[in-house]
């Protein structure tokens, strides 16, 4: 039994390492050079560092059962993450009901709604009975409209921008619901994770074709599935893809026209994310969001908060992320450019900030970073199992109610295997 897998970040890792280690042939179509897709990372100091921030929670299961399952349990580094906003020109922590409370530059009336607001999204248990509701009106009817204006609607503009006002209240309940105290990394980066799932691949004779480009999937003509790449022609049993959605619908010919429009219904934000090695530390806030639209991103993430800088030869790791419509310019903008719009907006953080503590700087972009997360998103979730028979797709978009997390990829790996397997076992 042969079993394909498109796409080699995280869903398609582990499915193709569960899928070896049952014993069956598999082989790993990735387009890019390298594996781990959004935790693919570069190295500093001799450890690798994600180009695009991840952490996990303490009830991350599903991940931190692979990281033990994996022998790797040992190098996770834990710590309570401080997090924080910056509204109205002052840095304030929000950790906590007395951060909540606590919020500089709110008045009165708008600290209790935001009190209020808080304590909805972390009690609520239930989403489903809120999903057709947008995030944009529970908020105006349980902050009041003076809130939303100036704290939420900065908020929600600067991580969806044209999408702000078709966000569903899920999305708040998913990102602000209550979650363990600690905050997970492991060191050396995730990128470990991968590249110990590779190893193993190999060691039950799997195969990882990277820089290879899936430009057909098939019907086979003895059955199975036919994957047609730029070099070659491969029959497998079944594929299982992992791909964003705009990319797998180019991969099948003759969709369906009702499953295509509702793939085509499927929106992403892309993500550019820039990484400055600076020689002195930033701040004292781990992860800091931006109540400013005037602001040109949307959040800081200073890594060194929480891994020590000894792992970055004493560099201190400052992520700074927009995220934006794949049309953005600033898809386009070169580092220098980033930098010269970023620079006064890191003083405005903090007023000591100096350029010349950058040492070094790096920058990345991804399409696809994650859906964007409308009204009854549940209506337009595609299932994984597809109109063709032996496809199986699995991507971010099936997350939901969840948002994006490498936890939420092995969850979805481990149900499109179920899925795929039983359905394989089936038929033969």
């Amino acid at each position: 039994m042969r079993i394909g897998i498109i796409g080699g970040g995280l869903t398609g890792l582990t499915c193709a390492y569960h899928i070896a280690e049952k014993g069956y042939n598999v082989v790993l179509i990735e387009k890019e050079k390298e594996i781990g897709g959004l935790i693919n990372s570069f190295l500093i100091g001799g450890n690798f560092l994600e180009k695009f921030y991840h952490y996990i929670k303490e009830d991350d299961r599903e991940i931190l059962d692979l990281i033990e399952s994996l022998s790797l349990k040992s190098e996770l580094v834990w710590k309570n993450s401080n997090k924080g906003l910056f509204y109205r020109n002052n840095v304030s922590c929000f950790n906590n009901f007395i951060d909540v409370f606590n919020t500089g530059s709110l008045n009165f009336v708008d600290r209790l709604r935001l009190y209020i607001c808080m304590l909805f999204l972390k009690k609520i248990v239930n989403y489903k009975s809120l999903e057709g509701i947008t995030a944009e009106k529970w908020l105006r009817s349980i902050g009041g409209g003076s809130l939303f204006r100036f704290f939420w609607n900065p908020i929600l503009k600067n991580s969806f921008q044209d999408y702000y006002s078709q966000i569903g209240f899920t999305y708040l309940w998913a990102k602000y619901r209550a979650r363990g105290n600690k905050t997970g990394y492991l060191r050396g980066g995730f990128q470990r994770l991968a590249e110990v799932m590779r190893q193993k691949i190999f060691a039950r004779s799997g195969s990882i074709r990277t820089s290879t480009i899936v430009k057909s999937i098939i019907p086979g003509i003895e059955g199975g599935v036919r994957i047609a790449t730029e070099r070659d022609i491969l029959d497998v049993d079944m594929v299982i893809v992992t791909t964003p959605v705009p990319i797998f619908m180019k991969m099948l010919k003759n969709l369906p026209v009702e499953y295509a429009m509702n793939l085509n219904s499927i929106q992403y934000m892309s993500a550019v994310s820039l990484v400055l090695e600076l020689s002195k530390p930033f701040g004292y806030i781990h992860i800091m969001e931006s109540c400013d639209l005037s602001f040109p991103f949307v959040e800081i993430v200073e890594h060194t908060n929480l891994v020590s800088p000894e792992y970055y030869e004493g560099s201190s790791i400052l992520y700074i992320m927009k995220y934006v419509e794949s049309d953005s310019v600033y898809m386009n903008y070169s580092t220098h450019k980033l930098l010269e719009d970023y620079i006064p907006y890191l003083k405005r953080l903090n007023s000591s900030f100096e350029q010349s503590c950058i040492k070094k700087e790096y920058l990345f972009r991804a399409d696809f970073a994650y859906p964007v997360m409308t009204s009854n998103y549940s209506r337009i979730v595609p299932g994984i199992e597809t109109p063709f028979k032996g496809v199986f797709l699995a991507n971010t978009s099936q997350a939901y109610p969840e948002l994006t997390s490498i936890n939420n990829c092995i969850i979805l790996s481990y149900k499109a295997l179920d899925i795929a397997l039983s359905k394989m076992v089936k038929n033969t």
